[in-house]
């Protein structure tokens, strides 16, 4: 089976809260040698607000189609089977320019129209060309600077994105000398999913949940501990891959053995860690005056507790992720019980 390539670009109508609402999905197909199969606009009517910066004479993300246009056609729901057979294709590659908005784009608008989420992946162009040359540039930057010519087309329109997002990436393998499957190959940390979207918005629900249960101890001294254990004021930095409700836990039990929980490193505070390795780059490197960076295991050896074994993020049951969802709390409290009767 011949492998084709689909260069895709999305315009939303807005991305307000982190999501974005499609108004059109444009593309290019074509082969290992550049030759352009198949190109099309689809324009469609996102069901959603429009920011009105889109519109202005000044804009500098100027839609190409007036609201009128959009509005008239039918929704995402009306296209989905087209749009998933285009980034499901067997023997395809899914490449875009920055193409992890576009990727979340897909993710939102299964989500808003109750449709099953398309599992796929694509290729970045724009993290590649940035990496090859130790720079950062946009789509019109680096097309400049390799000098590709765009003339006829025009910024913001998807399907012409997608062609100039197709002509970079054929200049880049030209200068190369690679074909698009040994470049594509050697590039495949650029691959975004939407799994991975789907993850991160999970996680960000979750964070943004558990933040709030540990906000109420912040800067509070506590009048009653249960044990009088700690002294001082306790900032957690924490990796990032520990688990949120461990993060509470630990927080909580900080405020029970008398210590206060900050969250921005003072002078004199103490700062905890995850290991004896980042205390020493700490210590290398101090934040602030008289600051005593301990780990986790000395935080629990104060409080003469066991140490709790790590437990990593894992949303991989949670339901929840989107705006919707955060309006509706049960669905984050029920998720919860479920965690920690686990």
């Amino acid at each position: 089976m011949s492998e084709t390539y689909l260069f895709f670009d999305i315009e939303s109508a807005n991305c307000y809260g982190g999501e974005g609402h499609i108004c059109s999905f444009g593309y290019v197909i074509c082969d290992s040698d550049f030759n352009v199969l198949e190109m099309d606009d689809i324009v469609m009517n996102p069901k959603a607000e429009f920011d009105p910066g889109l519109f202005g004479e000044n804009s500098r993300c100027r839609l190409a189609y007036t609201q009128e246009e959009f509005l008239r056609e039918p929704d995402f729901s009306f296209h989905y089977e087209r749009i998933k057979s285009l980034l499901t294709e067997p023997g395809r590659k899914n490449v875009g320019f920055a193409v992890e908005n576009d990727v979340g784009f897909i993710v939102c608008a299964c989500h808003h129209f109750r449709l099953p989420q398309i599992g796929f992946h694509a290729y970045d162009t724009h993290v590649i060309v940035d990496s090859i040359n130790s720079a950062h540039r946009g789509l019109t930057g680096w097309l400049d600077f390799y000098g590709v010519k765009t003339d006829g087309l025009c910024a913001h329109k998807s399907s012409d994105d997608a062609k100039m997002t197709m002509l970079l990436t054929q200049k880049v393998c030209q200068q190369l000398n690679l074909r698009p499957a040994e470049f594509f190959a050697r590039n495949f940390s650029s691959v975004r999913t939407s799994e991975q979207d789907i993850i991160r918005r999970k996680k960000r629900a979750y964070k943004n949940f558990i933040s709030e249960k540990i906000s109420v101890f912040y800067n509070r001294i506590n009048a009653s501990p249960v044990r009088r254990l700690l002294r001082g004021s306790y900032k957690l930095a924490f990796s990032q891959d520990r688990d949120y409700m461990q993060v509470y836990e630990i927080t909580k039990d900080v405020f029970e053995n008398g210590g206060t929980i900050i969250n921005r490193l003072e002078n004199g505070s103490v700062m905890v860690v995850e290991d004896e390795k980042k205390k020493i780059e700490c210590q290398a490197h101090p934040r602030k005056s008289g600051v005593q960076y301990i780990t986790m295991a000395e935080l629990y050896q104060r409080m003469k507790k066991p140490l709790p074994p790590f437990k990593t993020v894992d949303v991989s049951d949670f339901t929840g992720g989107f705006l919707d969802d955060s309006k509706n709390p049960e669905i984050m409290e029920k998720w919860m019980e479920k965690r920690i009767g686990t």
